[in-house]
């Protein structure tokens, strides 16, 4: 699992590594709408929004109207079940308890 802070590093690393699948952070802005299309456009990779917290489910329906596969509300840190669900559902590897 690799992060990028910026959408463009991000798209940067889409392109060169070809990841099954595109986990975003998405805060509703448009720069990370754009991200989205642009990775559509660009290598297309499923993508999987991560909706931060305070961010509607319309923000969330822009993105997936930008061609995002899916979204979900991001769990909170304590909640080791979403956490682990969520790592399920994107074929993350476990973490080891810290």
């Amino acid at each position: 699992m690799l992060a990028a802070a910026d959408p463009r590093e991000a798209i940067g690393l889409i392109s060169r590594l070809t990841p099954e699948v595109v986990v975003l952070l998405f805060d509703g802005s448009a720069a990370r709408l754009a991200a989205v299309q642009d990775i559509m456009s660009r290598q297309p990779t499923p993508i999987l929004l991560l909706r931060a917290p305070g961010v509607s489910s319309e923000a969330a329906a822009r993105g997936l109207a930008s061609g995002a596969v899916d979204e979900v509300a991001m769990p909170a840190r304590d909640d080791a079940e979403a956490l682990a669900a969520l790592r399920g559902a994107t074929g993350a590897a476990p973490r080891p308890p810290a």
